[in-house]
């Protein structure tokens, strides 16, 4: 009999209990959870978008200037003899978001048209327009994610582009989805 005991005894000891077994996946399942709220993964995707934005941004940014150079006019100016005037509703000094009715549709046709950019479709980058006599312009987005809105290596303002990125600029934004614009400067 006490052979029979010590052996049940010893092939208990070979495997996990099932409270033992609980506790494991308990201990797992908090884990996942925590790594899963530290990761963030909805913010993740937004980080992605903006980085696609910021890369879209600088394709804008050099269209204009490479639309400039073969044109001798921006893309909101038409030329008329041997000047630039700027296209029915585009006016100085005020910010409009790429292919957006009124201007936005008109500078985003004409990069396209000129073969500057591939296409454009998107509503997420807002230009800052100025005439031909002022060579100053801006192409800016809004970061939607919590990690790109907060860091502190890129610069923000909360106008509408007025200063670039970086040079003057508040810095880090409140938090994402608010007023603050990451510009970048021709």
């Amino acid at each position: 009999m006490r052979k029979i005991f010590k052996k049940a005894t010893a092939l208990g000891r070979k495997g996990f209990t099932l409270i033992e077994l609980l506790i494991v996946i308990a201990i797992i399942g908090i884990l996942a959870v925590g790594l899963l709220i530290a990761l963030d993964p909805v913010d993740q995707a937004r980080k992605g978008a903006d980085s696609n934005t910021l890369r879209t941004a600088s394709e804008v940014k050099s269209a204009i200037t490479r639309t400039y150079v073969s044109t001798t006019c921006w893309p909101w100016q038409t030329l008329s003899g041997t000047t630039c005037t700027n296209a029915v509703g585009c006016v100085n000094g005020a910010v409009y978001v790429l292919g957006a009715p009124g201007c936005g549709a008109t500078v985003s046709t004409a990069l396209v048209a000129s073969g500057e950019l591939k296409s454009y479709s998107s509503t997420l980058i807002s230009l800052l327009v100025n005439d031909g006599t002022t060579t100053s312009w801006q192409v800016a987005f809004q970061p939607t994610s919590k990690s790109v809105a907060t860091s502190s290596v890129l610069k923000y303002t909360t106008t509408a582009c007025s200063t670039p990125a970086g040079v003057g600029a508040t810095g880090i934004c409140a938090a994402a989805g608010s007023a603050c614009q990451y510009c970048i400067a021709q």
